[in-house]
């Protein structure tokens, strides 16, 4: 049954699944919600308004951390030996288990989070009190030109922002939506989650700074010897433009494989770990 796909099997598989792990999902739910509002208690407290921006990156750096929290809480034990055996003989294929899991915690989850999470800031935005929380932030998280123009008028000198142009014209604005940048975000988190067995978010901490300081120490090294093989009067003549151009193509290829081929990778090799694993 490995290969095949039925899709009433699938939705009933989805629907055991929530039913197994909604008391997870809302008690998640109930922490998100008071973290929040002990992030308003803290604005009033401080006599401060926090504006619509600030408060934007606020709320989707605490959604992509609960998004990737998430699955090591949901699935914690579905590839253990013992305590996955049942998640090992459910009728379903392994396509319609990775699916579900796609459904669960990459689409589910952070859309209802996000609602959530936005509703609430809504409702505290109306609160008649003097200080607080002041606008909305659904453009800010769903809208990926209204979050880089937020990005552009919170850099203050004018030096910083022409960086930025520079680096991120001529870049789909696609790339820079925070909600789409979230989901997809999530894939290697959930692969890992179904990988390690004990100990899940403390291997994937190690791998993940693991691989940091390769990639750094690696980029680091090449730049290091391109540098000492150019002799001081080709790195006076380099055009600016050039290096410019290059700079924006390097960080715009940067960006498409981590946020489109990456994560399709590690749903591939997601579905593998749950098709291969052994009880």
């Amino acid at each position: 049954m490995n290969a095949t796909f039925n899709i009433r099997r699938f939705g009933l598989n989805i629907y055991k699944e929530l039913l197994e792990k909604y008391r997870v999902i809302l008690g998640f739910w109930a922490v998100i919600a008071l973290v929040y509002l002990m992030f308003w208690g803290m604005a009033l407290l401080l006599g401060s308004n926090v504006g619509e921006y600030s408060r934007g990156t606020v709320a989707i750096t605490l959604l992509q951390f609960y998004c990737c929290l998430i699955p090591f809480l949901i699935y914690k034990n579905e590839n253990r030996h013992i305590e996955g055996t049942f998640y090992g003989i459910a009728p379903a294929s392994t396509l319609e288990k990775t699916l579900t899991v796609f459904v669960i915690v990459t689409l589910l989850f952070p859309a209802l989070t996000t609602v959530l999470m936005l509703s609430l800031d809504s409702l505290l935005s109306v609160m008649p009190t003097e200080s607080g929380f002041n606008g909305h932030i659904w453009d800010t998280v769903f809208s990926s030109d209204r979050f880089m123009s937020g990005l552009e008028n919170s850099i203050s000198t004018e030096e910083g922002r022409d960086i930025l142009d520079t680096l991120f014209f001529g870049i789909p604005n696609v790339l820079f939506n925070p909600f789409l940048s979230m989901i997809l975000g999530q894939a290697s988190f959930v692969f890992f989650a179904m990988l390690f067995r004990n100990h899940k978010i403390g291997k994937t901490l190690l791998v993940i700074c693991g691989v940091g300081f390769l990639l750094s120490m690696g980029a680091t090294w090449s730049i290091v010897s391109t540098v000492k093989h150019l002799e001081a009067e080709s790195l006076s003549s380099m055009d600016a433009e050039i290096m410019a151009r290059w700079m924006k193509n390097f960080v715009k290829t940067v960006m498409v494989f981590t946020c489109y081929i990456l994560p399709v990778i590690f749903w591939v090799l997601t579905y593998f770990r749950i098709r291969r694993v052994q009880y």
